[in-house]
């Protein structure tokens, strides 16, 4: 079978052209390693195919456990029916490799009958790079009169490719290959194709004498839909700043819109077909539920896809976040020695990709949790060295600074956070930060503010202490003595237990003037 063809086989249909596999005309889910692995089987059937073939074939140029082609290869067989010894399809030649043994006919790529036909038949899209999704942002529309103005559309687009690219997590396209379908009118999903990219990000700028409105919006390449669209108006004084202005908040909007597209699509794919990529995002839609089983389910995802994947970076890194909130949010210790578990996790992942940001954020938790905020501190500065607008590890850094009494410095780390990310599916963590910093800054009626917002947004125990205190220095009562016993039942203990508990996140000289607070709002330790 040459490449890009399409072969039938028993009840089974393999397109080269969209990358799938079907039975009876219906679409078989499977990852996109299984089917480069069937893809390969398939281009030399009837042959043995070595292990060594395999990884080249679908993993170039990287260096694998052969365990991968175990799990995906499996996962191709449970596709087709067949049990790990083979069947009718696969053979294992013990020592030698894997052979497809089923005899195969060309096929063209015109739906069948009872296939449902597609608008425009486009290859199904590959994440570049590995697994990572991949995204192009094309030239913006020059809207304005003035065609002077297409440069200042362009220095955007250029500076939001820059800052994008600046995340380890996404595959951002250069301009160059962008920038060559300036004024095409071409379908958006073809262009996608082309690219092979997952996201396309396109807009407009309109400019008029003291004002320009940008509009930007982020497709789906897959389905044509979109997934995020915003608008910006704003006066125009300095030009340059304004540009700044805009690119930084159209690039900071996109990687939480891409995160969240691709835990929707990783909480699609059967969970006996999950690839490294998909199961971390699984993991991370989990980790975002914040409650105690949820968290569980998310240590063990990570743990799937580290298995499946041992050298992908992600998932080593943000299982230092499992680990956190089994500690000061879940208060969960179960005899581990979480701070152990997550400086290990954190390590792991620096020395996998030492230019990652998150890694180093996750190093700058993990040092927090055993107890060094100089490490801590120097951490995270180091991650954002790597990336500016990282925002976990500003609240890595804000949370080491608390524990160095730099209090102002920690506060505006934290509401930085917000600049960045407003609408961050984490920002109940950034507002918890800020109601302790609040409080111990003696800002009480700020405290009292931020840790409203946090009950709001998810009503979890570890706030409220610090809402009373701050509501039993203001002398609100009442307000406090109601909190504290919905208090009880979040946390699953007396308040007095609660009260009393020395949370590792929190210094003695700290936790004293948080008793002082509680004290005043009614509580009787």
């Amino acid at each position: 079978m040459e490449a890009g063809k399409s072969v039938l086989f028993g009840e089974f249909r393999y397109s080269g052209q969209r990358r799938e596999l079907s039975r009876d005309g219906t679409v078989v889910p499977l990852g996109s390693r299984a089917l480069d692995i069937l893809a390969c089987l398939l281009r030399h059937a009837g042959e043995t195919v070595g292990k060594d073939a395999l990884m080249e074939a679908v993993w170039p140029g990287r260096v694998v456990e052969e365990h991968n082609i175990s799990v995906h290869l499996s996962a191709v067989r449970r596709a087709l029916g067949e049990d790990a010894g083979g069947g009718r399809f696969i053979q294992t030649d013990p020592g030698r490799g894997y052979r497809f043994v089923a005899s195969i006919t060309p096929a063209d790529d015109q739906p069948r009958p009872s296939e449902t036909p597609r608008q425009i038949e486009t290859p199904r899209l590959a994440a570049a790079a590995g697994e990572k999704p991949s995204i192009a942002a094309l030239p913006f529309d020059n809207m304005s009169t003035d065609p002077e103005q297409v440069h200042f559309a362009d220095g955007m687009v250029e500076d939001i490719i820059t800052e994008l690219s600046r995340s380890r997590s996404l595959f951002v396209v250069s301009r160059n290959s962008s920038f060559t379908y300036r004024g095409k009118t071409m379908d958006i999903r073809q262009i996608a194709a082309e690219l092979g990219v997952r996201y396309m990000l396109e807009g407009s700028v309109r400019h008029s004498a003291s004002r320009v409105r940008v509009t930007a919006q982020l497709i789906d390449a897959e389905t044509g839909g979109h997934i995020w669209a915003e608008r910006y108006d704003r006066d125009i004084g300095d030009m340059f700043a304004v540009q700044d202005e805009i690119t930084r908040a159209v690039a900071m909007a996109i990687e939480p819109a891409v995160h969240d597209a691709e835990q929707l699509r990783a909480n699609r794919v059967l969970p006996e077909n999950l690839g490294a990529w998909d199961a971390f995002h699984r993991g991370m839609w989990f980790l975002e539920q914040v409650d105690p089983d949820s968290n569980d389910q998310a240590r063990a995802f990570f743990e799937q896809s580290i298995v499946l994947d041992p050298r992908f970076a992600p998932p080593h890194a943000w299982s230092v976040q499992a680990w956190l909130n089994a500690r000061h949010v879940f208060f969960n210790h179960r005899g581990e020695d979480l701070a152990a578990l997550a400086r290990r996790a954190a390590q792991r992942a620096v020395a996998l990709d030492p230019n990652d940001a998150a890694g180093h954020a996750a190093l700058a938790w993990a040092a927090y949790m055993s107890g060094d905020p100089v490490g801590g501190v120097a951490s995270a500065g180091h991650a954002l060295s790597l990336n500016p607008n990282h925002v976990d590890a500003h609240r890595a850094l804000a949370q080491n600074l608390v524990w160095l009494d730099r209090m102002e410095e920690s506060r505006d780390a934290t509401l930085s956070c917000l600049r960045l990310c407003p609408r961050g599916s984490r920002n109940w963590l950034t507002l918890h930060q800020l109601v302790a910093i609040h409080y111990l800054l003696g800002d009480y009626e700020e405290a009292v503010s931020a840790g409203l917002r946090v009950l709001d947004a998810r009503p979890l125990a570890v706030p409220h202490r610090w809402l009373i205190a701050a509501l039993g220095q203001l002398g609100r009562v009442d307000e406090a003595r109601t909190i504290m016993g919905s208090a009880a039942k979040i946390v699953g203990m007396p308040f007095d237990d609660y009260a009393r508990l020395k949370a590792a996140s929190v210094p003695d000289r700290h936790h004293a003037h948080l008793l002082e607070g509680l004290r005043r709002a009614g509580w009787a330790g």
